[in-house]
């Protein structure tokens, strides 16, 4: 059984950004538990917007808005707690709002870290999405972006009901809203320049990650998508059900 540091080939230091849609806040905490299993100490944190972790996802949390103040704080709290989730303040529908991505290279540097993950991308719950010109935020010093799409959307109409920015991903793939989503539209958006890891950086190791693959009918989805990711040169491609145990269903490997 491979855990979901294994599948993603997380290393001390790495820090990971999760780009795309269908399940990264999942992903993201689920990851951070196995590091902390692992004697690793991380910070959670986004540079858009999450539900506030709870107690179960992170039992530390801190709000501020001051860069320094927030990296003493930090400091404080990873001598007590493996994972600490941090963000600049809550909204009234229950939102954290993330920090500005260059704050991310300062608490790598904290002592102690082991890895920072950040939720990158903001979906609006949907399956699948495409970035606007401003999105996604990733950090500069990202050493892995994983690309996230979840299987539901595969066969489902391009509609608002299913896709978070239509008018992109009917751009990147020409599928026109009200058709239905296939595998080479996943595909597109996966790994498209202009999809869901544009503004990666230089040297980032992109992983691409298909998830809610939670029956037979959506593992053998999955499997197509990922096969074509294969031959489209893709390297390695992680299928995942993030909300069950063990998380990570299969990894193929290009």
């Amino acid at each position: 059984m491979i855990s979901l540091v294994e599948a993603l080939g997380i290393k001390d230091g790495d820090v990971v950004a999760l780009v795309g849609a269908g399940g990264k806040t999942t992903i993201m905490f689920a990851t951070a538990r196995e590091l902390a299993g692992l004697g690793k100490k991380v910070v959670v944190t986004t540079t858009t917007r999450i539900m506030t972790p709870g107690l179960l996802e992170s039992p530390s949390l801190i709000v501020v808005d001051n860069r320094e103040k927030a990296l003493r704080l930090l400091s404080r709290e990873l001598q007590v707690h493996s994972i600490v989730a941090t963000g600049t303040r809550i909204l009234d529908d229950g939102k954290l709002v993330g920090i500005p991505p260059e704050w991310v290279e300062d608490i790598e540097m904290l002592k102690g870290v082991s890895n920072v993950l950040v939720e990158a991308d903001g979906s609006a719950g949907k399956p699948l999405k495409a970035p606007r010109e401003y999105e996604p935020v990733i950090p500069l010093n990202s050493d892995i972006v994983v690309s996230v799409v979840g299987i539901d959307a595969l066969g489902k109409e391009l509609s608002e009901k299913n896709v978070h920015r239509v008018d992109r991903v009917s751009a990147l793939t020409s599928l026109k809203p009200g058709e239905r989503i296939t595998t080479e539209a996943m595909v597109l958006v996966m790994t498209h320049p202009l999809g869901n890891a544009k503004g990666s950086p230089e040297g980032a190791r992109i992983i691409q990650l298909i998830n809610k693959v939670d029956d037979n009918k959506r593992l053998s989805g999955a499997r197509d998508i990922a096969r074509l990711l294969v031959k489209r040169g893709v390297k390695r491609v992680v299928l995942t059900h993030a909300a069950f145990k063990p998380e990570v269903v299969e990894v193929i490997y290009g």
